[in-house]
């Protein structure tokens, strides 16, 4: 079981054991096993993480395994043999561990991460293990119940004991009163006991827990001369026998049978070394090399430099590839698998030779020495003895026998035994097998055992010579050359006589012969293909040896092509005449190919006395004839030719007489050079005609037209089938063709014809006709009525609005792609476009209007009148248009500095209009609407691409107001109601406000109007998006609504005041209210300040809306009082009228004058008041529609209204009394008290008051009255 106790519950006790004498005896024997005492010596123990280190006081041989035990020893057992815990350590790294090692295990108790060791390995072989502070631990071989031989322990003394162990406290043991650590010298110089006494001791330690880290602070390994290990000098033995190596022999064994060895054992030479030299009489062609080809299991191989052992690297080579040469060092080092017997198979592999041809004699001494890894070594030498052989004769087998060549030099060459000796050539002039002189005229060195070399040959003779070959001084005997001879003269050039010129045969040989003055000289052909008198190659196609002058032989023919070929002379030494033409021999056994007729591809007529026939054939140079072929059977009556031609170009053309006014027939034939003749072909007939057609009659047109199209059909009869009608130009309509170049033409059929002519545009086109039979043979010309093209088109629409009903135009034809069109205004019909229209342009009217329901390809212009000098509100219909086109084409009212009549207008800052000037450029925007001021009257033209899809412009509230000019898109009608009816969810109100010259006019769904084309007009936002003019919403007028209002209806109530005269309109509805009904009520135009206007305001819910439109319910009427505002400077003169429609014939319309205390029959005549004070809304008068004459004006409070006007202002209007006013908070807190005399209308300022609702309170001697407002 694991033991928990610690130091604090142990006691100590210490037995101190006092040496006062060396001892020199000791318990570590030095013998490279770990067996006896003393043999490793604790040097660290820790708790948390549990481990400790020892250090090896001799070698430790692979595979052997120290025990590690956390028990007590009780003097003969340890204390619990079912185990407290042990850790068992094994060197398994394959070799002897030496001593001077230390050793280190962590986490010793194989706790997470679990036992490490850094050599070895190490585990917990029974569980428990501790390394308490501070416990014990013993190191023992064998196991915990046999326990073999005790090496060391560390620990407390607590329940243990030394006794049986054979260890003695500082000596090979030590007791620790807590962890710790050796801290003293790792270096040994004396014995392994001293070693291990200096470890044991406790003053070199520090001892205490967490007093070092642990294994960072553990000792590194020990030296010194105490560590360092015995050895003994390894042997070699190689035999003192003389070695015997030849010239030219292999690499040969230094010695197959040498022996080396260390007695200490193969790990001794783990670091050792073999050096093999050449010591004595070396030079450079000595090789020292390693190879093993005996065979005996162990293979010794080479891979650069390392030296392998059976395919295991034993080693490393001082030289790559294992050979020195020169006397030059090789030395094999040998690592941790090198053995005594590897050792030896590699000395044994050792190998010595010579390269060179000539090898030095002198004996070779070479010298191999082992050295072990402890610097022991020992040498031993064998010489070598070097002979050479005598040099052999070399052999020739070029020449191989007397030759005669046509060169100034000639190579000789031939083989030879031994490679490096030079083989030389000498001049042997009488041929008698020996060298003339020692003057060398040509030599090789001997490589692969060949040798090549040239000599230089005397001209025109006999050129004899004998090889020697030399080998450092050492000769050959003279080997003969076989004779040379020289001949460089060329013989005469043949004579061809047969053929005696180009000639065609149909055979598959030709023979060739002629003469030449030189008898055994060989004549050849070859070949020449292009004929250029030079032989194509070496090949010889046939020859013959000159005999009695002459020579002939045969050469095959190529079938069915030219064969060219040249002629030499050759005479034995290969000297050559020059190449002697032979003349083309063209071989033809092939029948031309049959002619193919083009001309005339079909049976013709023709009004001629002769005919062209031509065609095709595949083969240049052959004669195509015509025969007669009277019958039309196909086959030539006879051989005489009626015309005929040399194919080239592979085409032919030929002429044939023709007899008049019937049918001939011929055939072709082919013909080549060698009589070769192909099948008939058959002509197509050739009928000769000369009578003329008849004239042909025109019906259509059938007078003179004019038309907006590209082409006209011309139409007529004539009287035979099969002739062919032109159209010519006629441009002085003089009745004649002006050329022959056809325009149009058709072929008669059921005895008519018809075809179409192009037009020239926007001109006269004059024609005449022509009838022409398939001869040639012409009518008279016959004339065509004018036809006029005009692209000016202009709608009329006397028959819908169509655009493709050819009736509503004025040419009676729809636009084509070059019309210009027109479309005027004052018509009863305008013009809807349901289907893709393409033109050259439109122009547009003023007032007119167009319906685009589909793509229109074309510009439009549209022009608007704008009648006077003032400003209008205009927009543009049209897509593309920018501000420079449309100021560079017009001429505007000029303003202050480079101002010009053109105003964009803004909500936000300080002034509404922004003026163009002469330089302002960039797009003019559908649905954007500008004022424009001309300076003069007349109209603006805005031309572009035509709205076809729904138009979206954008629109905002902005910081001084939230009105927007905006602008009709369409070339059409725009209903206002519509409009304002499908952005509803953008406008404040359901209201469009036209300019018409001198005031704003309001429009709204009881008094809509339709907007015109290029009509600019004003919305009010209640946010910001964009506002859509739908393609639905168009329509064309009777007539042009530009700046004009929609019918009156009910009243509508007038002011005056000198020249100035303003108006405001009442409606009565059924299902309308006395509140606010959008598109039904409509306030006056608030983007300008009003100087002198009228207006009304709600009957119910009153937040002092200036309305230039009310419209309340249609029933009641005489219970309404209306009331009415007016915006006037004082010290003025007012007259009110009336004009009022479809109210019942018994109501009238009066006006209360509350200040003045009157109420007048406004329908009976105009009422004129004389204003004292300034008006700024309402209060003093009212409206009152009813069947009673009214006397006594009625003080009430009906007709007061209170309303938030701004953030911090509440507004009372209608009140002509004192009265006082109190705010109060939702929970009845009073805000405001205040007194006011009012005058009809009296604003009061509320302090800073946070968002929620209020209740206003007043109370006059007319009557009290309350109302909720919200402050945001």
């Amino acid at each position: 079981m694991k033991k928990t106790t610690t130091l604090s519950k142990k006691s100590i006790y210490f037995f101190f054991l006092l040496f006062c004498a060396f001892i020199s005896a000791n318990s570590q024997n030095n013998n490279g096993a770990i067996d006896a005492p003393g043999d490793i010596a604790f040097v660290a123990y820790h708790d948390a993480p549990d481990g400790f280190s020892f250090v090896l006081l001799d070698d430790c041989p692979n595979n052997t395994s120290i025990r590690f035990l956390d028990d007590e020893w009780n003097g003969t057992s340890f204390a619990t043999p079912t185990g407290e815990g042990e850790v068992l350590w094994t060197n398994n790294t394959g070799n002897s561990i030496p001593k001077g090692t230390v050793i280190t295990i962590q986490n010793a108790d194989d706790n997470a991460p679990g036992i490490m060791v850094n050599i070895g390995t190490a585990s917990e072989d029974e569980s428990g293990f501790n390394t308490a502070n501070i416990d014990e631990l013993f190191a023992v071989t064998g196991t915990r119940s046999t326990p073999g031989t005790f090496l060391s322990f560390i620990g407390d003394t607590l329940g243990n004991t030394l006794t049986g162990t054979g260890l003695t406290n500082g000596v090979n043991a030590l007791f620790i009163t807590s962890e710790g650590r050796y801290t003293g010298s790792t270096v040994c110089n004396s014995t392994l006991g001293d070693c291990a006494a200096m470890i044991n001791n406790l003053g070199n330690w520090a001892i205490g827990v967490n007093s070092y880290s642990f294994p960072a602070d553990v000792v590194g390994n020990f030296t010194g001369s105490a560590i360092a290990a015995s050895n003994t000098d390894p042997t070699i033995s190689i035999s003192n026998v003389v070695l015997a190596y030849t010239e030219g022999n292999t690499a040969t064994q230094v010695d197959a049978s040498g022996t080396v060895n260390d007695s200490d054992g193969d790990s001794d030479w783990d670091g050792g070394t073999l050096v093999a030299q050449i010591t004595a009489n070396a030079e450079a062609a000595d090789e020292i090399s390693i190879s093993d080809t005996d065979g005996d299991g162990t293979a010794i191989t080479i891979s650069g430099i390392n030296i392998l052992a059976n395919g295991t690297v034993v080693g490393t080579l001082s030289a790559s590839g294992g050979i020195v040469t020169n006397g030059t060092i090789l030395t094999i080092t040998f690592n941790t698998n090198a053995t005594n017997a590897i050792v030896q198979e590699v000395l044994q592999s050792l190998r010595y030779r010579n390269t060179s041809t000539t090898p030095g004699t002198s004996n070779r001494t070479i010298t191999v020495t082992a050295t072990d890894k402890n610097s022991g070594s020992a040498n031993d030498t064998r010489t070598v003895s070097v002979s050479s052989v005598p040099t052999a004769a070399p052999v020739v087998t070029t020449p191989s026998g007397a030759i005669t060549v046509n060169a100034a030099t000639q190579t000789i060459s031939g083989t030879h035994t031994k490679n490096g000796v030079t083989v030389h050539a000498y001049a042997d002039a009488n041929n008698d097998g020996t060298a003339d002189n020692a003057v060398s005229l040509g030599s090789a060195t001997v490589s692969g055992n060949t040798w090549s070399f040239s000599v230089n040959l005397t001209q025109d003779i006999a050129n004899n010579f004998v090889v020697q070959a030399n080998d450092s001084g050492d000769t050959s005997s003279d080997v003969d050359v076989p004779t040379i001879t020289e001949d460089s003269t060329s013989p005469a050039n043949p004579i061809v006589t047969t053929p005696s010129g180009a000639l065609t045969i149909n055979s598959a040989t030709q023979t060739i012969s002629g003469t030449l003055t030189e008898n055994g000289v060989t004549v050849h052909a070859y070949a020449d293909t292009n004929n250029d008198g030079t032989a194509d190659n070496a090949v010889s196609l046939g020859s013959a040896t000159v005999s009695g002058n002459a020579w002939s032989f045969s050469v095959n023919l190529t079938a069915d092509t030219a064969n060219n070929f040249v002629v030499q002379a050759e005479d034995s030494a290969g000297n050559t005449s020059s190449d002697v033409d032979v003349p083309t021999i063209t071989e033809d056994s092939t029948s031309p190919a049959n002619p193919i007729v083009t001309t005339p591809s079909g049976a013709i007529t023709v009004n001629a006395a002769t005919q062209t026939i031509s065609g095709t054939l595949t083969e240049n140079g052959v004669t195509v004839h015509a025969y007669a072929d009277a019958n039309n059977d196909g086959t030539a009556d006879n051989t005489t030719s009626l015309g005929s031609a040399t194919v080239s170009g592979n085409a032919w053309s030929l002429s044939v007489n023709l007899t008049a006014d019937t049918a001939n027939n011929f055939v072709v034939q082919a013909e080549d050079s060698a009589g070769n003749t192909s099948s008939n072909v058959d002509v197509p007939t050739i009928t000769e005609d000369s009578t003329n057609p008849a004239n042909p009659i025109v019906t259509t047109p059938s007078g003179a037209i004019t038309i907006n199209a590209d082409t006209q059909t011309i139409s007529g009869s004539h009287t035979e089938n099969g002739v062919t009608v032109h159209a010519y130009m006629d441009a002085n309509n003089d009745g004649t063709a002006d050329n022959s170049v056809s325009l149009g033409s058709n072929t008669v059929s059921g005895n008519s014809w018809s075809f179409s002519v192009n037009l020239t545009q926007n001109s006269i086109n004059n024609f005449v006709v022509q009838a022409e039979d398939d001869a040639g043979n012409t009518s008279s010309d016959i004339d065509i009525p004018t036809i006029t093209e005009t692209s000016a088109i202009t709608w009329t629409g006397v028959t819908s609005n169509a655009w493709n009903t050819a009736s509503n135009w004025n040419i009676n034809s729809v636009p084509v792609a070059t019309s210009d069109v027109t479309i005027p205004n004052g018509i009863t019909n305008y013009p809807t476009i349901s289907s893709s229209v393409t033109v050259n342009s439109i122009n547009i009217a003023s007032g007119a209007s167009l319906i685009a329901n589909a793509s229109v390809t074309g510009t439009t212009t549209y022009s608007r009148n704008l009648a006077t000098t003032n400003w209008y509100l205009v927009s543009a219909p049209v897509s593309g248009e920018t501000q420079q086109d449309v100021i560079a084409n017009h001429t505007f009212a000029t303003g202050s500095g480079s101002n010009i009549g053109i105003g964009a207008f803004t909500n936000n800052g300080p002034t509404p209009w922004v003026y163009a000037t002469n330089a302002t450029t960039g797009p003019l925007v559908s649905g954007t609407g500008v004022s424009m001021k001309l300076a003069a009257a007349g109209d603006v033209s805005i031309t572009g691409s035509l709205n076809t899809s729904n138009v979206s412009f954008p629109i905002a509230t902005g910081s001084r107001n939230n009105f927007n000019l905006i602008g009709n898109p369409f070339t059409s009608f725009v209903s206002s109601s519509i409009f304002t009816n499908d952005n509803t969810g953008l406008l404040s109100e359901e209201t469009v406000w036209l300019w018409d010259g001198s005031q704003y006019v309001t429009y709204n769904a009881v008094s809509p109007i339709q907007i015109a084309p290029a009509q600019g007009f004003f919305v009010e936002a209640s946010g910001s998006g964009n506002v859509t003019f739908s393609t639905a919403n168009q329509s064309h007028q009777g007539s042009d609504t530009f700046m004009k209002q929609a019918p009156k209806t009910s009243f509508e109530l007038f002011v005056s005041e000198g020249k100035n005269k303003k108006s405001t309109k009442v409606f009565f509805i059924d299902g309308k209210t006395k509140g606010f009904d959008n598109g039904y009520d409509s306030k006056m135009y608030g983007g300008v300040n009003h100087k002198f206007a009228v207006f009304t305001e709600l009957l119910n819910d009153n937040e002092g809306k200036k309305l230039a439109i009310q419209t309340l319910p249609n029933s009641n009427i005489e219970k309404m009082v209306i009331p009415v505002g007016l915006i006037s400077d004082g010290d003025k003169e007012i007259t009110f009228s009336v004009n009022s429609q479809n109210l019942p014939s018994d109501t009238q319309i009066f006006l209360e004058d509350r200040i003045n205390n009157k109420f007048i029959n406004l329908s009976e005549g105009e009422y004129t008041v004389s204003l004292t004070n300034a008006s700024k809304g309402i209060g003093q008068f009212y409206i009152h529609t009813t069947a009673q004459k009214l006397n006594t004006p009625s003080t009430s409070l009906e007709n007061v209204s209170m309303y938030k006007s701004d953030v911090q202002e509440i507004t009372v209007t209608g009140l002509r009394a004192k009265a006082n006013i109190k705010v109060y908070s939702i929970l009845g807190k009073e805000i405001v008290n205040t007194n006011i005399n009012s005058n009809g209308v009296s604003r009061i300022t509320l302090p800073s008051l946070a968002s929620g609702v209020y209740i206003i309170k007043l109370n006059s001697d007319l009557g009290n009255m309350s109302k909720k407002i919200i402050l945001e």
